[in-house]
Parts: structure tokens; sequence; C-alpha cells
């Protein structure tokens, strides 16, 4: 059984932390830059909104697309690790 209100707990405490990295990104003029990251996630989220909900599958990739989004999946983890 799910526990309701450990997941609006879990959702809320999560909204509050994007929210302050959002404003911390924007504060320090990174937001051109992560916005062209979150472009490419939000892209590739559609594969993985199928393992939330089920009902709205997705057709998986074909083996070029899915090269063309490890490619730019790649240049994110590399940011991202450029920012630690």
């Amino acid at each position: 059984m799910v526990d309701i209100a450990k997941q609006i707990v879990f959702w809320r405490d999560s909204a509050k932390e994007d929210w302050a990295v959002a404003r911390q990104l924007v504060d320090n003029g990174h937001m051109s830059t992560e916005t062209k990251y979150v472009d490419i996630l939000a892209e590739m989220n559609a594969f993985h909104i199928e393992g939330r909900y089920p009902e709205s599958l997705t057709m998986p990739p074909t083996k070029e697309d899915a090269l063309i989004y490890i490619t730019k999946a790649e240049k994110v983890y590399q940011w991202l690790m450029n920012q630690l």
C-alpha cells in the first residue's frame, strides 16, 4: 500500500529543494546553460514516464535515436559533474 502522506512530504520537500536550486542558478547566471540541459532531459523524459504510468507507453527509440539521446545525456552528465 502506498503511504500517501509520505509521498506528499517527499514531493513537497523535493519541490522546495528544486526551487532553491533554480533560484541559485538564476542568481549565479547559469540559467541559460541550465535551460539547455533541462531541455535535453525533458526530451528523454517520455521514456521515463512509462515506468510510473504504464498506461501511457511510448514507442522505444530506434538504435540511431538512442545513440543521439545517449550522446546528449553524456553532455548533461559531464556538465553536472563539472558543477561539483
